[in-house]
């Protein structure tokens, strides 16, 4: 398992189309991912659920992903929301 704590740069926060290229990559990895917000717990394969949570610019989140391919989920991920 690994995980990461990051702050979001993205200028709207999670949005519809962020949040389908963050599904888009969990579905083409293996590993479980997730996102953690507050109390909140999201699976990155869910656009509606990454939507809904509202995540905003410099709200504190963790990445974590649990799997085969872990450390290559991790870093595109961090890639978009940083």
């Amino acid at each position: 398992m690994v995980s990461k704590k990051l702050i979001i740069k993205l200028p709207d926060g999670i949005v519809v189309e962020p949040a389908g290229r963050l599904a888009d990559i969990a579905d083409r990895h293996i590993c479980k991912s997730c996102i953690i917000m507050g109390n909140n717990t999201i699976n990155m394969r869910s656009l509606l659920n990454l939507v809904a949570i509202r995540m905003n610019r410099g709200d504190e989140v963790t990445v974590i992903c649990e799997g085969e391919d872990e450390n290559e989920a991790l870093k595109e991920f961090v890639s978009i929301l940083e």
